[in-house]
């Protein structure tokens, strides 16, 4: 999937579930009319895809393999896809996945390794947690601290599931562990999951 730094993801709502909107490079094979999706305002996300337009008249159709409750299509736009919040795009492992983010550190210095336990404030293009308790090298105080979590091909999820696929929904509570590194001429360090598990 393509992706880029923006404000608002474009988002819509079909059924009970929502869904942010991303251009995909692949031409997907579009099936059945599932119905009309409302497009809502903007999510609080941090990162998001490149911006698609909205569904045409807000009809969303299947995509060919993948479960409608994962990803969703819109009518006469083959690379187009709506991705369910709580799932990761980002994964060797999603149906859609494209290729890249295959190393969230390349061209990044390393400068610690972390580990942190929180809970989930957002999950659709990006992963936000509120740290209750993290490692120094995050240099956070309890309940006050939100961390953008960045995952690779390399990144680990253990224990969060749904449809078969790692699932993680705001709310949830989860333990991490990774590494932190530093862009040149970012201001905070990245910080980078290596591996993610329910908080028991």
């Amino acid at each position: 999937m393509a992706a880029a730094e923006r404000s608002c993801p474009l988002a819509i709502q079909f059924g009970d579930a929502q869904y942010f909107g991303t251009t995909v490079k692949q031409t997907l094979r579009l099936g059945r009319r599932l119905g009309r999706a409302i497009v809502n305002p903007c999510p609080d996300a941090i990162l998001s895809p490149t911006a698609p337009v909205p569904p045409g008249d807000g009809v969303v159709v299947a995509i060919a393999g993948v479960r409608p409750s994962v990803a969703l299509g819109a009518a006469d736009s083959p690379h187009t896809a709506y991705v369910a919040f709580g799932y990761f795009p980002e994964l060797p492992s999603y149906p859609l996945h494209e290729g890249g983010i295959r190393d969230r550190t390349r061209g990044c210095r390393v400068t610690a390794t972390f580990s942190l336990v929180g809970r989930v404030r957002v999950h659709s293009s990006g992963l936000v947690v509120q740290v209750d308790r993290g490692s120094e090298s995050l240099h956070v105080r309890p309940h006050v601290t939100m961390i953008q979590l960045l995952l690779d091909a390399r990144t680990r999820i253990e224990g969060f599931e749904r449809n078969g696929l790692p699932y993680v929904a705001r709310g949830d509570r989860l333990r991490a562990s990774g590494i932190t590194c530093q862009f040149k001429g970012a201001s905070s360090p990245a910080v980078v999951a290596r591996t993610i598990r329910p908080a028991g």
